[in-house]
């Protein structure tokens, strides 16, 4: 299986490495210089 995430952030990275761990080829797309510069600031934060 092949799969493309967009997004290198805390998700997106965990997402790719489960999806690898379970055999799949992945291609992240992020246009950040590289991946989860900074926490997410979206959907993950404690409140």
């Amino acid at each position: 299986m092949e799969i493309v995430i967009i997004g290198a952030g805390v998700i997106g990275l965990a997402t790719a490495w489960r999806a690898a761990a379970r055999g799949a080829a992945v291609t992240l797309v992020d246009p950040a210089p590289r991946a989860a510069p900074r926490p997410s600031r979206r959907g993950c934060s404690p409140r």
